[in-house]
């Protein structure tokens, strides 16, 4: 059904032209909320009616935020699902586009491609833990047709966004990208975390050069808010956001978050966790009440503007994170590790870089947020392993062409194809 369906794209749906509004020039695909960072404005703004955001169904109230802030008329939208291409006017109207910018996989993007059409993929993450594409070990199980199909959806980006050579190399790996697709140019999404990100990354650097000693989280929080070393005024009143990423089933979510739970519970009282959930998480796993554990209310980027340290396990927004708050430590709770690298795939990066601050069990969770530094590997000292953790070689490796400069990049970039 799937082949059939692009089938039915590819030779049935003509580009719709000389129309009464002008033809498209350039369309964006939006499956992520927040994720352009003005992005959409900017263009929406340059192009006027030969600009188009087609958007999925779970972003039609984000789309008609975004046309909120613009002169009315001015943003064109349509939805993006397969009835609505097959059957109306989109993918005629896509098919004029000479860029086309999406932040997700497309299987469609297949039957975009052309040699008069630039496609640019931004991405949704900034970073990756998780294997994709490729990488994914459930690729290889599938037939050969769909790997293809796979294939032919990847090779249709003419031009891949990234922020770091880490990101580069991702994509080559779980893509089968060349490397001249692919632009240093910085992740739209991050120009949000900038402001004011300069002074705050240059003081956290020069403290890691001249304190290289292993820092109990209770002193990293105590720095944040002013106060002594001593455990127990240091995270007084302090907010850890809890963000686990979705299992494949609630049986496996639920046996991550009581491991989770079990160990906030041995913590300090006056710690507070948050716990953000997937949505499809949050009706069948309630949060205990009483104690120390708090639901998480707002956006994620909210929470982690608002958190004083994150616990996640397999989630790219980490990498949000760290440029968020340069000085705020954050942990890895991966209870279902070797699982996880069996049925989804980590990068290989994950746990050569993170591994000081990775805890598989309820226990070394407890003992990292207290301490932050695990137990010690035969040979290695505790300390050992975590001065060879540095924060700032991390952040730098993952965003090194992310300096709040990406969104004027990318619009020119459009421009030029443009022109």
């Amino acid at each position: 059904m799937k082949n059939l369906y692009l089938w039915l794209l590819r030779h049935f749906i003509r580009p719709r032209r000389n129309t009464s509004n002008g033809d498209v020039q350039v369309a964006y695909l939006m499956s992520f909320a927040d994720n352009d960072a003005g992005l959409i404005q900017e263009l929406a703004q340059t192009y006027g009616d030969s600009f188009l955001l087609c958007h999925t169904p779970n972003m039609t109230e984000a789309a008609a935020n975004l046309a909120r802030k613009l002169p009315a008329g001015q943003l064109a939208t349509a939805l993006y699902t397969p009835k609505e291409l097959l059957l109306g006017d989109t993918f005629r109207k896509l098919k004029q586009a000479q860029v086309v910018v999406v932040d997700n996989y497309f299987p469609e993007l297949a039957e975009l491609a052309a040699p008069n059409r630039k496609i640019i993929q931004i991405w949704h993450a900034t970073g990756a833990i998780k294997e994709f594409g490729w990488g994914d070990p459930k690729t290889a199980t599938r037939s050969r047709g769909d790997q293809r199909r796979f294939q032919r959806v990847y090779d249709s980006f003419t031009h891949v966004v990234v922020g770091s050579e880490m990101m580069a190399q991702v994509f080559k790996d779980c893509y089968h990208l060349p490397d001249e697709v692919l632009c240093r140019l910085g992740v739209p999404r991050t120009d949000h975390f900038q402001p004011a990100m300069s002074q705050s990354l240059q003081q956290v650097d020069d403290q890691l050069t001249t304190q290289p000693a292993p820092q109990p989280i209770s002193q990293a929080l105590s720095k944040l808010a002013g106060a002594t070393s001593d455990h127990q005024s240091a995270t007084k009143g302090k907010r850890i956001l809890y963000v686990p990423t979705y299992r494949d089933t609630i049986e496996e979510m639920r046996a991550v978050t009581d491991a989770a739970f079990k160990a906030f519970a041995q913590l300090a009282p006056d710690v507070t966790f948050v716990v953000k959930l997937h949505p499809h998480a949050e009706a069948a796993i309630p949060i205990p009440d009483g104690g120390n554990l708090q639901p998480a209310k707002g956006t994620l980027t909210e929470l982690m503007a608002r958190g004083d340290a994150l616990i996640t396990d397999y989630s790219s927004c980490v990498f949000d994170f760290m440029l968020m708050q340069p000085d705020a430590p954050y942990l890895f709770f991966c209870p279902d590790l070797a699982h996880y690298q069996r049925t989804t795939g980590l990068q290989a990066s994950f746990q050569k870089q993170m591994t000081p601050r990775i805890a598989e069990t309820s226990e070394a969770l407890q003992q990292l947020v207290e301490t932050l530094v695990v137990a010690p590997s035969p040979g290695t000292s505790g300390q050992d392993q975590e001065e060879a953790f540095s924060p700032a070689t991390i952040r730098d490796s993952w965003h090194r062409y992310n300096d709040g400069q990406a969104v004027s990049r990318v619009v020119k970039l459009i421009k030029s194809l443009t022109d």
